[in-house]
């Protein structure tokens, strides 16, 4: 095999291993990186053994690297601050609490209660963003709501629209 193809190979390997822990691919970033990495080493052994020790050698700094770098960046990734849970408040305390759907619950979801985000389930319906809700059970750490009901208008709305006259 010519130079120029292992070299190729050698660089869209260690590309392909790199771009893997910034990539969200499954693997298969990682899987086609290490496999023309494989064979740019084994091409290079076949060319010459020091350009197959070079590669290698290469191959094990960078990786150590790349490694190094995915470690510190998901170190920084991982200093986020826990929300506020309602949960760890009595369980007499959570029942009949009324708040509002954060997210489209499907059956799970983010609701706000005062001023405290919180993780919530519902028993299967689905229930659309800005919906007040109501905490029907708390069971440990699940929240399980459901869609309040709307408050009654019509009297007041009527009381509010003049009468008009009968016509004969």
């Amino acid at each position: 095999m010519a130079l120029e193809w292992i070299c190729v190979l050698f660089v869209v390997g260690l590309a392909f291993m790199f771009a893997e822990p910034f990539i969200p691919a499954g693997g298969v970033l990682g899987v086609i990186g290490l496999v023309c990495f494989g064979a740019a080493v084994f091409f290079g052994f076949r060319f010459s053994t020091w350009l197959g020790v070079i590669q290698l050698a290469v191959g094990v700094i960078f990786g150590i690297f790349t490694v190094n770098l995915f470690f510190r960046r998901m170190a920084h990734t991982g200093q986020q601050q826990a929300s506020p849970q309602l949960h760890e408040a009595s369980e007499e305390e959570l029942l009949g609490a009324r708040g509002e759907a954060l997210t489209p619950l499907r059956p799970t979801g983010q609701a706000r209660f005062g001023d405290k985000r919180v993780s919530v389930l519902t028993r299967g319906d689905m229930i659309e963003r800005g919906t007040a809700l109501i905490v029907e059970e708390v069971h440990g750490n699940r929240i399980f709501v459901c869609a309040a009901p709307a408050e009654v208008e019509a009297p007041v709305a009527a009381a509010e629209t003049p009468e008009q006259p009968e016509q004969p």
